[in-house]
């Protein structure tokens, strides 16, 4: 059964052809249906990624886009890269802040802990309270860490049992 454009005013060859549905826009809603969700997801931040790119590559900006996903898996994508954007927003947000002549801590701390992370710095420097935190440190990280490979193996049973 075919379907034709229903126009009065349509001449004899628009009414003979297929009336297809095109692109159409989208009414932006929450989608509850979760594969579709998870799909559209998946289109959408590649979509945004792309622009983003693109946007870089024509005018020579720098930028950066972190998103979470609806799982809560965050993805970033930078041009140059996602790091370097956020270094650079974060050391051009000190300097602004101490060229304005604002004593910030926080500015400094900020700038202190941008020049080495915590796991870079030598356990020989360190007395017995930093020691301490250190190791409650690396058992957070472990415990992170060991709940992220959980959640990625359930994630990969989960998907395999979707599509088999």
């Amino acid at each position: 059964m075919e379907t034709t454009v229903a126009d009065s005013n349509a001449t004899p060859e628009q009414s003979r052809r297929r009336a297809g549905t095109g692109r159409r826009r989208v009414e932006i809603k929450k989608i509850q249906d979760k594969c579709s969700l998870l799909v559209t997801f998946s289109k959408r931040r590649t979509g945004l990624f792309k622009k983003l790119g693109e946007v870089c590559n024509l005018c020579g900006g720098e930028a950066a886009v972190i998103t979470f996903s609806p799982a809560g898996k965050p993805y970033a994508f930078g041009a140059p890269s996602a790091d370097s954007v956020a270094l650079r927003y974060l050391t051009e947000s000190i300097s602004a802040a101490s060229s304005s002549g604002l004593d910030l801590p926080e500015a400094a701390a900020v700038e202190e802990a941008e020049e080495k992370f915590w796991w870079e710095q030598p356990i020989e420097e360190l007395d017995m309270e930093e020691l301490r935190e250190y190791k409650a440190g690396l058992v957070g990280l472990k415990s992170n860490l060991v709940m992220r490979i959980e959640d990625l193996k359930m994630r990969k049973t989960v998907t395999r049992n979707l599509f088999h």
